[in-house]
Parts: structure tokens; C-alpha cells; sequence
């Protein structure tokens, strides 16, 4: 049905409010006369409509303006009589035939065997009673060639519609639109168009105006629940949800989602976050989505995610008060989560964070499952059910389809079960505020079960701390900077170990700092144990330091570098004293050099052995390596072969003429070992992976070669960089010279650029089998 000319816009919007019953009863009154009876309407359910339910819905149209009713006389909107095809059914036999020649109506006549009368008026009246007839129009179909059942089923069914790409004029009776045509079930309404006429709908259905007439709403069949289980159990998904969103966002704070070319988190990463929190992939990628949806994660160039500033207040935010931002977010998004993680049309799963377009209906469709679960309080609802009655409710906003409509109604149920809303089919007390528009007071409900703040801890001797509910925001930053969190719920567990206290370090805290907030919050003092390691650590941190130099600057003269030091020049490349003989600068040698000469220093670079380097212009000359399929284009001395055939080239390179000699120049060898070439070249297998090669590469030109065949096949490669030596990666990409991998001895995500990257070798295949 369309309805997109109606008038008014009040009036639309009274139309789409419409539940199904209502939308049938003006499908019918647009069928009859415009000034018809209650009798003629429900004569036209054919007596399936109870009286009481056709009187509710009729006083319902009456108070939305939609009929104008005189006691018994009812009269429709005039602008609701321009909808299309009501309850799917075409325009009727005698408009369509009226159209039509006597001649055209005399050949549908004898195609289905009606004596033909004279005068148009009787002929159209004896097709049309031919043709309403359910018994002759099955038959007529059953008699088809196949194709025609399914194309008459289809359009009975509506919309009754037909269109043919290839046109119908002088279609053929041995195709279905053309046996159609020609008896008069389809008429041509242009010349690549048809329409089933009203009559012969009915017919198919049945003699049935509507297949199928549900005058009330269809029961939920509800279950009763106790709802302190239902509350207990969404409260914990709800802080189990805001505690591994937290670790996600975190992670992703620490090193930046890397997304794939064409969009979203690729199945690698997912498979790293979806083990960090302990759930599966598809529901790891709908917790990205949500934080997406909360305005907490965003994209940033170059193709990765990071969370966005909005962040920092949602994490110093409780448990609960994070959990509201995250159901605001969710209410308010025009997406469904369920979309991640869910196969595609390839059966592949659809990434995370990938950028897709809005969803108008998903937020109203979102809503109205949610009041459908308010409607019946204490009790569980059967997701079919649900379905169905939600598509009686608003057919505007589902699918005609129940397998449809079922589908989004359980994403829904169980998006709401992920964000702790629902529990079996039954929503919680907290969901029923959030959904209300009473988004505080749900989060004050779920407040219940949150444990209680806590601004103190526990320091055990084996170098834990634990947190008997809920940390308060400043005292868990400073934990998780200082420790690693083991466990949490109602009591939180941290750790603390080397690494963990040195990454306090390098955040800037001293080892008093760190000893005066662990005396701060400790109930039962510091362990000696921590409090050693804590001024161990803070004794030997920072005894060697590292820092990042382009060049260096060396002489034996004191008093020339420290010239230099005093000369605008040192401002300019950034220059600092290390050592009495030693400058070091961000720039680089071949800079430091260009810079000093014309200030009247004479520089010279240095190479890694301490020697003047030797500066010489290189003599580049070029190595062509053709393909074995432009042999024949090959000039001698023009670069090296390939292994196999290096005898065969040389001999046809020796026996070739020069281009200006006439063909007929050639040796007598010269053809057979062509064709020899030719064999070799195809009968080789092209598209046969390539071998995995063995040798070792080192230089960036070869380096580069080497890694960007093991990303475009697969193949695992072995490293040896600035961290050292014998990394095993699996590489996922290798752009703009940076190498970003998957490490198989720990699983953490690598991204390595090409100068620190000193040898690299691909695994055979027996080595990446060991690994997996």
C-alpha cells in the first residue's frame, strides 16, 4: 500500500499511527462507495469481524478525523481515497477492460472460453463475472506454462503490480505474463508494466477481500518471573558491561584501534579484545559499537580508533552513573549493535566500527519493543509473540514478514539484556525507569547493586592490594597506574610488580610520591616488602638515560665546539652538550654538515666505524628482469633470466638478428628453441602460489620486497629490529613503510617502521605449524 499522496501532514501522521486492523478497515472503506454502510463494511470481512471490534476501531477513525460517520453512513477522508492499491488489490475489471478494444476483450473471450455478447458494456459484464469466479481463475492458472502459479500467487498477494524489463506487446502465451495477458488475469497498464485486476485477486485469495483479518491485538502470552532475580541478574550485566567497556576503552587509549582499508576493526584485533574481557567476538564488537554509539570512541587518521575527549568525565563517573550514559546512548542511536559481529550476504562477519548508514525506523522500533515490555510487568514475554503483536500494533515500522519482524525483535530483546535493561524476556525495574524517561531514577535503582565507595584498600604481603567495593575515581586511576587490576565485583584485587610501579615512574612519580599515596589509602600500612621495591626501583630509575639524536657533533677541540655552541647556528639545529667533545642535534648528519660549512666550519660526516666517511656520487645503473612472456622482445646483455631456462635464453639471444635483418635471417635452431620457450612459458602454472623464499633479507629496498609478499600471501616472517632479535609476527599490513603485525609469542599488536627493521625472513611451512 502507498500512501504518499496523502494531503495533509497531520493526516499521515493519524495514518501511520494506525494498528492493522484499523488499516484494513480503511483499505475497505476505500473499496466501497464513497457513502456507504456499517452493514456494506462488514458484508465485505464477510462476517470474520466481530461487531464490538469493528465498532472500536470505527470510533477510533472517527476521533483521528480519518471517517466522517452519520449514525449509520460512513464516509472516508476524500484524500485517503488516493492510496494505492488498497489491501493490495489493483483497480477493478471493468476500469481495465474499459480501456481495452472490443476486440481485445473478444480474443480474452475465447482464450478462456466465454460466449462473447455484443456490445462492450454486456461483454465487460460476462468477463468480469468470468473472471471472479475462484474455480475458473485456478483452473486457468493451473493450466500455465511453468512460472505462472508463483507470478499469479505473487500478485494476488500484492502489490498487484507486475513489471517486465523486456516489455509485453506481443507477448508470448508460453511465458507467464503473456498467458496472463491473454486471459485477462494481468492487463497492461504500460508497456513494460501490468496489473492483476481487483476481481480476479479476490478470486485467488479465496473470494476473500483480506487472506487474513486479526480484529484484536494478539496476546503476548506472558510468563510470570520474580523480578528480584530479573533485577539481580541485569544489574550485573549492566556493571559487567560498564567494567569491560572500561578495559576496552583503555586499551584503546594505550595503542590506537588500527581499522582495515575498507572500514571497521579487522577479525585479529577483535580476537585480542574479545580475550582481554573473556567474551566472544560478536559480542566484543557490539561493545566497540556502543561505545561508539555514547559518543566514547571515536575515528581518527590515519585509520584508527582511539576514545574521544568525552572519556575522561564518563570515567570518573561510578559504576552506575556510567552504566545511564551508556543506555542514553543506546535509546537515542538510529543503529542497531547487533549489526557488528552478524554474517553479511558472504557469510563473513561484519566489522566493528565500520561506517554505515542511519537506520530512521531502528530507534522507533527500539522503543515500542521496550514499552511492549513495560506493558507487562513481573512477567517474561515469548519473543514470537512479541513479534507478532508488535507487527499489529504498527505495521508501519515492520515487515510484512514474520521471520523478519522475529529477527529484529529478538536483536532488540537482546541488545537490551546486553545493557542489563532485561532478563528472560522481562524488563527490570531500572530498565522499566530508563525507558520511561527517568533515566536518574534508574540509575539511583541500579545503585542498589553497585558496591559501596570505597577511598581506602588493604596492602597484602604478597604485593596486592584489595579494594573492598567499588575504588573511588582519583584512588583507581592511581591503582591502575601503579598495579594491575586482577580481579573485580564487589571487592577489586590490584597487583603490583616491577613493571607495574615503573610505569609510575614514567608517568612522572617519585618513590616518595608513590610511597606517600600508598600510606594515604593503606588501612593497615605498607608492607616492608612494597616499600622496598617501591625505593629499589626508585633508586636505580633514570641511572641510564636514553634519548632520541639525528646527528652528533665530535672534536677534540673543546674550545671549537664550544664556539660553535655560542653561534646562532646551535639555536638553529637544536644543538646540546653531552660531553666537553660531544654535540648531539635532532637533525640530521647530512643537515648538521650543510649548515656548518657556510658559518666557516669545515664538518666532515663521520661513518659507524669512526673513519671520514667517503662521500661519492653513486654510479646507478639500471637491471632489467623481464617476464619469460616477453622473451622474444630480449636483447642481449638487457639483464639475467630466470634459473630453468638460462641455457635456452642464451641460445636464442645468440642466434637472434639484429631488428633492421629480415626474419628470414635466423638460424636453423633459432625456431625450434623458441617453441621450447614458448612450452616452458605456458604450461607453467601461473596461478600457483608462489615459493616461500629462504633467503634472509637486509636493507630497506629488500626488506620492503619481502615484507610486502608476506602480507599479500600470508606468510608469517621472522625480525630482527631495535628491540632485538627473533621476533616471530604475523603480518596484517605494510603501508607507508611501517610493518603492522600480530605477534605470535605473546599476541600483542605490532607496528614497526621500516629503518628499525635490520633482517627479515618468512617461516617456512613446518615453522608457522609449530607455531600454531
Amino acid at each position: 500500500m502507498s500512501y504518499q499522496n496523502l494531503l495533509s501532514r497531520p493526516l499521515l501522521t493519524s495514518f501511520e499511527s494506525l494498528d492493522a486492523f484499523s488499516r484494513q478497515v480503511v483499505d475497505a472503506l476505500c473499496l466501497l462507495p464513497d457513502d456507504t454502510t456499517v452493514a456494506d463494511l462488514q458484508e465485505l470481512f464477510g462476517g470474520d469481524v466481530p461487531a464490538a471490534d469493528l465498532e472500536a476501531a470505527l470510533v477510533q477513525l472517527a476521533e483521528q478525523n480519518t471517517v466522517v460517520r452519520d449514525q449509520d453512513r460512513l464516509r472516508l477522508v476524500r484524500s485517503l481515497r488516493t492510496i494505492s492499491f488498497p489491501a493490495g488489490l489493483g483497480p477493478p475489471l471493468a476500469t481495465l477492460f474499459g480501456r481495452q478494444t472490443i476486440r481485445n476483450l473478444e480474443v480474452i473471450a475465447h482464450w478462456i472460453e466465454v460466449p462473447a455478447p455484443k456490445g462492450k458494456v454486456a461483454l465487460v459484464a460476462a468477463l468480469t463475472e468470468a473472471l471472479s469466479s475462484p474455480s475458473r481463475v485456478a483452473d486457468l492458472v493451473a493450466a500455465g506454462p511453468p512460472g505462472t502459479s508463483e507470478l499469479a500467487r505473487k500478485a494476488a498477494v500484492g502489490p498487484p503490480a507486475v513489471a517486465v524489463r523486456a516489455g509485453l506487446y506481443g507477448a508470448s502465451d508460453r511465458t507467464p505474463h503473456g498467458w496472463l495477458l491473454q486471459r485477462g488475469l494481468l492487463a497492461m497498464t504500460a508497456w513494460d508494466a501490468a496489473v492483476m485486476p481487483r476481481e480476479v485477486a479476490v478470486a485467488l485469495r479465496g473470494g476473500r477481500v483480506f487472506p487474513k483479518v486479526i480484529s484484536r491485538r494478539p496476546g503476548l502470552r506472558p510468563a510470570p518471573v520474580e523480578m528480584t532475580a530479573v533485577d539481580s541478574l541485569s544489574a550485573d550485566r549492566g556493571l559487567r558491561l560498564v567494567r569491560d567497556l572500561t578495559a576496552l576503552l583503555e586499551d584503546a587509549e594505550r595503542t590506537p584501534l588500527p581499522l582495515l582499508k575498507t572500514g571497521g576493526v579487522g577479525v585479529r584485533e577483535l580476537r585480542r579484545l574479545a580475550k582481554l574481557v573473556g567474551r566472544d567476538e560478536p559480542t566484543t564488537a557490539r561493545l566497540l559499537e556502543l561505545a561508539s554509539a555514547s559518543g566514547l570512541l571515536g575515528l581518527s587518521v590515519p585509520d584508527t580508533a582511539m576514545p574521544l575527549p568525552a572519556f575522561d568525565a564518563w570515567q570518573a563517573q561510578g559504576l552506575a552513573g556510567r552504566w545511564g550514559h551508556l543506555v542514553a546512548g543506546w535509546l537515542a542511536w538510529d543503529a542497531q549493535l547487533f549489526e557488528a559481529g552478524a554474517p553479511d550476504s558472504r557469510g563473513r562477519p561484519v566489522p566493528a566500527l565500520q561506517v554505515r548508514q542511519a537506520e530512521p525506523l531502528a530507534r522507533e522500533r527500539r522503543r515500542q519493543v521496550l514499552a511492549a515490555l513495560r506493558d507487562a510487568p513481573g512477567c517474561g514475554v515469548d519473543p514470537a509473540a512479541l513479534a507478532v503483536a508488535l507487527q499489529w500494533d504498527a505495521p508501519r515500522l515492520w515487515t510484512s514478514e514474520a521471520r523478519i519482524a522475529q529477527g529484529y525483535t529478538g536483536w532488540v530483546l537482546q541488545e537490551a539484556e546486553l545493557l542489563g535493561l532485561a532478563s528472560a524476556g522481562a524488563i527490570s525495574t531500572a530498565g522499566r525507569l530508563a525507558t520511561s524517561g527517568k533515566l536518574a531514577e534508574a540509575v539511583q535503582d541500579l545503585g542498589r547493586f553497585t558496591p559501596p565507595v570505597s577511598d581506602s584498600f588493604v596492602l597484602q604481603a604478597d604485593l596486592t592490594a584489595m579494594v573492598a567495593g567499588e575504588p573511588a575515581g582519583a584512588m583507581r586511576a592511581e591503582l591502575e597506574l601503579l598495579a594491575v587490576l586482577e580481579s573485580a565485583g564487589s571487592a577489586s584485587v590490584y597487583r603490583f610488580s616491577d613493571t607495574s610501579l615503573r610505569r609510575g615512574f614514567d608517568a612522572g612519580r617519585s618513590a616518595e610520591d608513590i610511597v606517600s599515596f600508598l600510606d594515604g589509602h593503606a588501612t593497615r600500612g605498607v608492607p616492608q616488602a612494597l616499600r622496598y621495591l617501591v625505593g629499589d626501583l626508585g633508586r636505580r630509575y633514570g641511572s641510564v638515560r636514553a634519548g632520541a639524536a639525528g646527528g652528533y657533533l665530535r672534536s677534540d677541540d673543546v674550545a671549537l665546539l664550544a664556539e660553535i655552541m655560542r653561534s646562532p647556528v646551535a639555536r638553529r639545529l637544536g644543538l646540546r652538550q653531552l660531553a666537553p667533545t660531544v654535540l648531539v642535534s635532532p637533525c640530521g648528519t647530512e643537515q648538521l654538515v650543510e649548515e656548518l660549512r657556510p658559518a666557516g666550519w669545515l664538518a666532515a660526516a663521520e661513518g659507524a666505524d669512526g673513519l671520514l666517511a667517503v662521500r661519492r656520487p653513486p654510479a646507478n645503473r639500471a637491471v632489467l628482469v623481464p617476464e619469460l612472456s616477453r622473451l622474444r622482445q630480449r636483447r642481449p646483455g638487457t639483464g639475467r633470466c630466470f634459473g630453468p631456462v638460462d641455457r635456452v635464453l642464451a641460445a636464442v639471444l645468440a642466434d637472434r638478428p639484429d631488428e633492421g635483418e629480415p626474419a628470414g635471417a635466423q638460424g636453423p635452431v633459432h625456431g625450434e628453441i623458441e617453441r621450447m620457450a614458448d612450452t616452458l612459458y605456458y604450461e607453467s602454472d601461473h596461478d600457483a602460489e608462489p615459493e616461500r623464499p629462504t633467503w634472509t633479507a637486509s636493507g630497506d629496498a629488500s626488506v620492503a620486497t619481502l615484507l610486502e609478499l608476506a602480507v599479500e600471501q600470508e606468510w608469517c616472517v621472522v625480525l630482527d629490529d631495535a628491540s632485538g632479535p627473533g621476533h616471530v609476527l604475523c603480518p596484517i599490513e605494510f603501508e607507508d613503510f611501517v610493518l603492522y603485525a600480530d605477534c605470535l609469542q605473546d599476541g600483542s599488536f605490532h607496528s614497526v617502521p621500516l629503518q628499525q627493521i635490520n633482517t627479515a625472513r618468512v617461516l617456512s611451512e613446518q615453522e608457522e605449524a609449530d607455531w600454531e
